[in-house]
């Protein structure tokens, strides 16, 4: 979203998150988006992050230096305004004025953009979404990459990756909107998206590293022993449903109070939950959001409509895919 695309005939993307850097290389091909490289690589606590992503760089094997990524959490703020009707041109001028009265940080301190997403014609109001982000976050980002041999092409964030390849993975049903969850280890993206418009994106921090701490509380158990069981939960299956109910409910709490928002602005029913991100595949989790929510709640792929090479799902790709919602809808920001 802050610095210009630019043209290729692929494009990269790379998401940097709390656990793993996820890398993903995309070409279209008559029309065909085609999968040509993706590496996933663990985060430690001790080894330097720029290590890693020159590892998970080298293992996709992509050649370009020219990469997409994207920054979420604090620092970084996305609210929904109205504003009198101008040109985005006129926008452009006037968004510094306005966002001061939106935002909590000072105008001096941040990167701003702005988006016109709703112009009814004959109304005197547009809508627009406004996102600031911290520039120390910004630059601390660009610093990361280029320190690892690599050339930022676009800056997006998360949620708006996630929904960029939602957009190209699933057909919307005539006026529903849909919740997708990004769920991460320290972060859960939330984005509740209608076609192409997006009605209320929001970070919020409790996600599957809260599900780790309550089995390592409950089991008495270190850290790292509780996240293997997480992952791994052999016949503790019973355990991990009870650990991750009760670690997601403040998670919970936060999506309702976003329904509740979301309901009295808008009139678009929601059709469903669609969960990505690494904490997206453990077990049942479609089942334990949907009991909690009452919405129909779907683990979603962002490979479904991606020409995908037999040597790349051999991999495993498939089993984690939903990991890679960030890092292929950053490969979509770059014309390809």
């Amino acid at each position: 979203m802050f610095l210009k695309s630019k043209e290729s005939k692929s494009a990269i993307g790379i998401d940097i998150g709390s656990s793993y850097i996820k890398v993903a290389e995309l070409a279209k091909n008559a029309n065909q988006l085609e999968l040509l490289n993706f590496s996933r690589v663990p985060l430690a606590d001790n080894i330097v992050i720029v290590d890693s992503i020159k590892k998970a760089v080298k293992e996709s094997r992509v050649t370009s230096k020219s990469v997409n990524t994207s920054i979420s959490g604090k620092s970084v703020v996305v609210r929904y305004i109205s504003l009198p009707k101008m040109t985005k041109q006129e926008l452009k001028s006037a968004i510094r004025f306005e966002a001061e009265k939106y935002i909590p940080f000072s105008v001096s301190e941040v990167v701003l953009d702005a988006q016109i997403i709703e112009d009814s014609g004959s109304d005197s109001k547009i809508k627009v979404i406004l996102v600031a982000a911290k520039k120390d976050l910004i630059e601390h980002t660009i610093k990361l990459l280029e320190d690892s041999g690599l050339e930022p092409a676009v800056i997006d964030i998360d949620s708006f990756a996630v929904a960029n390849a939602f957009g190209v993975n699933f057909d919307f049903e005539k006026d529903n909107a849909y919740i997708l969850a990004d769920i991460g280890s320290r972060l859960t993206n939330i984005n509740i998206i209608s076609r192409d418009i997006s009605y209320l994106t929001r970070d919020i921090e409790i996600a599957g590293d809260a599900i780790t701490r309550y089995l390592s509380d409950k089991l008495n158990m270190p850290f790292d022993e509780a996240e293997k069981l997480k992952c791994e939960p052999d016949n503790k299956e019973a355990i991990i449903r009870e650990a991750t109910q009760n670690a997601l409910e403040g998670l919970f709490n936060e999506i309702r109070l976003s329904l509740d928002y979301y309901e009295s602005h808008f009139e678009k029913p929601i059709g469903a939950i669609f969960l990505s991100g690494g904490t997206s595949l453990v077990k049942d989790i479609d089942k334990i959001f949907k009991d909690s929510l009452g919405i129909e709640t779907k683990i979603w792929s962002p490979i479904k409509s991606v020409k995908v090479s037999n040597a790349l799902l051999g991999k495993g790709l498939a089993e984690f895919a939903s990991q890679f919602a960030v890092s292929i809808g950053l490969a979509l920001r770059t014309s390809i």
